[in-house]
C-alpha cells in the first residue's frame, strides 16, 4: 500500500516506484507529465518513450466509464477518478526533486538563468489543476482499456489474503478426471479481478459447528453433497448449468441463516436482487429503466431475492435469458442502455414455490429445488448461530472450495430427492403440465391423432372437475412442446408429430420416455487456458 502525505494511494507498484532520476528525462510538458504518471502507477515506458506493458498499472481508464483503480486487493470501478487524481498529485509534488536534478544539470553545463530556472518553473506550474487535468487526459489514452478486460477468468476466486485458481484437469481422452486449486497468495493487478469475497484462505481450517447444524438443516448426506455442489458452482462465474436455484421450506428450517451466511461471506460476489427481477410483473417497454438488473452485472455470482408473495408467477422470459449463458441489455437511471453477460447464480428462498408461466422444457430444466423439510423446533434456535458460523468462515470456504472441485468433476447430478420435488412442483404448476407428465411421451418419431390426444386430456380434466382449455389453446400448448401438426392419417384424422399417448403398462411403471429430452448430466467441452494440460499419469 501506498500513503503519500497522508492520503491513501491504492496498491504501490509490484516492481516499485521509478526514481527521479529516471522521471527527469521525460519532456517539461503535458506529454511529459503523462509518461511520469504511467510509471508512477506502474506502467512501463520504453526508451523511446513509448508505454510498453500495462500489466502491473495500478491504474486504468476504462473506455466508456471512467478511471479505474487497484487497491491492493482487487479492482475498484467506483473510486478510480478520485485516486487516479491523487496519483496526479503525487506526480505534481514529485517534480521539484526532478527540477533540482535538472537545474543541477544546466548549472553544470553552464547555462543561461533561464534554463537554469526553467524546471522550477515548470514544477510550480504542475500544481495547477490545468496541468493535472492535461496530464490525465493525454494519460488515459495510453491506459485506456475495455470493460470486458476484467474479470476474464470465471475459475478465479479472490479472497481476502490472495487468489485461488480452479482447473480442471483431463486425460489423454478429455475426460475430466479431477480438479485442482492452486493458492496465489498476493494479489495481484495483472489479474484484472474487481470483487473479493470477504474471507481469508486457510487450508487447515475446520468448521464442526457449521458441519453439524447442516447436518441438521439437510439430514440426508446425498442432499448436503448436492447443497455443496450448488455452492461450489454459484462461487464460479461460469453459467453452462443455466440454472435457477429455489430453495423451499416452511419457516425454521435453516435456510434463510445458510443464506445470510453465504451472503457475507461472498462479499462483493454476492448480490441481493428485488424478488420482482424474476417475476411476472408486467412487461416494461426496451428502453425502460431497469436498474434492479443493470446492478447485477459484472462479476455478481451469488444472487439472492427475498421470498416471493403468494401465488407469484417467474418470469420465465427473464429466467432464460439471465441464465442462458448470453448477452441480455439493462439500463441503469438516466443512462444509456448497456449490455452484459449475466454470470450469477439466483438462489431464490421461498415457502410458497412461485409457478412457472409455461411448460415448455426451457424453463423446466433449468428450476432446481431443493427442500428444506427439517424444521427447527420453536423455542430451540440458536440465536448466536449465525456469530459462531461467521468465525468458522475459512473452514465453510474450504467446504465450498471442494464444493467447486465436486462440481468441476461431476457437474450439477440432481439427486433423487431434488428429482421428486421437481416433478412434484411441475405437475402442481398446471392441470396440463400434469397431464403430460403423466400421459404423454415425447418422441420426435411419433405420430398420434390430434383428436386422441385432446380426449386424453379433456377426460383427465374432466375428472378433476376443471374446465379443459379449447382444442385450439390445447394445440398452441402442444406446439410449445414442438408436438405440432403433420398431416393426417389414412382416415383423414389430424396428426401431431412429436408426441404419443404413453401404454397402460408404462403408465402402471410410471416409465418417462426420454428419447427427447436433455442428455442429463453437464457435457464439458475443452475450456481452453481455464484447463490444465492432460495428465499423462492418467490412463
Amino acid at each position: 500500500m501506498l500513503v503519500a502525505d497522508g492520503e491513501f494511494l491504492g496498491a504501490s507498484p509490484l516492481s516499485g516506484g521509478p526514481s527521479a532520476k529516471e522521471l527527469s528525462a521525460y519532456p517539461l510538458n503535458d506529454f511529459g507529465n503523462a509518461l511520469r504518471f504511467i510509471r508512477n502507477v506502474g506502467g512501463q515506458v520504453d526508451k523511446d518513450g513509448e508505454v510498453s506493458d500495462l500489466s502491473a498499472a495500478t491504474v486504468l481508464y476504462v473506455r466508456n466509464h471512467g478511471w479505474v483503480g487497484f487497491n491492493g486487493q482487487h479492482w475498484d470501478l467506483k473510486a478510480g477518478e478520485g485516486l487516479a487524481r491523487k496519483w496526479a498529485a503525487k506526480v505534481a509534488r514529485g517534480m521539484h526533486d526532478q527540477a533540482k536534478i535538472l537545474s543541477d544539470e544546466a548549472i553544470e553545463k553552464k547555462l543561461a538563468k533561464k534554463e537554469i530556472d526553467a524546471p522550477y518553473d515548470f514544477a510550480e506550474s504542475c500544481g495547477n489543476s490545468g496541468r493535472m487535468d492535461a496530464m490525465l487526459k493525454v494519460a488515459k489514452t495510453y491506459l485506456e482499456v475495455e470493460l470486458d478486460s476484467f474479470d476474464l477468468d470465471p475459475f478465479a476466486l479472490n479472497v481476502k489474503n490472495g487468489t485461488l485458481f480452479f482447473r480442471r484437469v483431463r486425460d489423454a481422452q478429455g475426460k475430466v478426471v479431477r480438479a485442482e486449486v492452486t493458492f496465489k497468495d498476493r494479489h495481484d493487478p495483472a489479474d484484472r479481478l474487481t470483487r473479493m469475497a470477504d474471507v481469508s484462505y486457510d487450508k487447515t481450517a475446520q468448521a464442526p459447528t457449521f458441519h453439524a447444524v447442516l447436518a441438521t438443516w439437510q439430514p440426508q448426506e446425498a442432499l448436503r453433497r448436492y447443497l455443496q455442489v450448488l455452492t461450489g458452482y454459484g462461487a464460479t462465474g461460469d453459467t453452462t448449468e443455466q440454472a435457477f436455484i429455489i430453495f423451499q421450506g416452511k419457516g425454521r428450517d435453516g435456510k434463510s441463516t445458510f443464506m445470510n451466511m453465504l451472503r457475507k461471506l461472498f462479499g462483493s460476489y454476492a448480490a441481493t436482487a428485488d424478488v420482482k427481477t424474476f417475476l411476472e410483473t408486467g412487461m416494461k417497454g426496451g428502453g425502460d429503466a431497469s436498474p434492479d438488473l443493470a446492478r447485477l452485472a459484472g462479476d455478481t455470482r451469488l444472487v439472492s431475492t427475498a421470498e416471493p408473495p403468494k401465488n407469484a408467477k417467474l418470469s420465465d422470459d427473464r429466467i432464460k435469458s439471465f441464465t442462458g449463458g448470453g448477452n441480455i441489455t439493462a439500463r441503469h437511471l438516466r443512462e444509456g442502455i448497456f449490455e452484459f453477460e449475466p454470470v450469477g447464480k439466483v438462489f431464490m428462498e421461498c415457502n410458497a414455490r412461485p409457478q412457472p408461466q409455461g411448460s415448455d422444457e426451457g424453463i423446466w430444466r433449468r428450476l432446481k429445488l431443493l427442500l428444506w423439510e427439517n424444521q427447527i423446533q420453536k423455542g430451540t434456535e440458536d440465536k448466536e448461530l449465525p456469530r459462531k458460523l461467521a468465525a468458522e468462515w475459512p473452514g465453510i470456504l474450504n467446504w465450498i472450495v471442494e464444493g467447486v472441485q465436486r462440481w468441476m468433476v461431476e457437474g450439477l447430478q440432481d439427486p433423487p430427492r431434488v428429482l421428486e420435488a421437481i416433478d412434484e412442483y411441475r405437475k402442481g404448476a398446471s392441470p396440463f403440465a400434469e397431464w403430460v407428465s403423466d400421459y404423454l411421451v415425447l418422441d420426435k418419431g411419433a405420430s398420434t391423432p390430434a383428436s386422441e390426444l385432446y380426449a386424453s386430456y379433456k377426460a383427465f380434466i374432466t375428472e378433476r372437475d376443471e374446465k379443459p382449455m379449447s382444442q385450439t389453446a390445447f394445440g398452441r400448448a402442444l406446439a410449445d412442446l414442438q408436438v405440432i401438426r403433420g398431416g393426417r392419417d389414412g382416415v383423414g384424422r389430424v396428426l401431431r408429430s412429436g408426441g404419443r399417448l404413453k401404454t397402460d403398462a408404462e403408465r402402471a411403471a410410471d416409465v418417462v420416455d426420454t428419447k427427447d429430452g436433455d442428455a442429463g448430466g453437464q457435457q464439458y467441452p475443452p475450456s481452453g487456458g481455464f484447463d490444465l494440460p492432460p495428465d499423462d499419469e492418467e490412463d
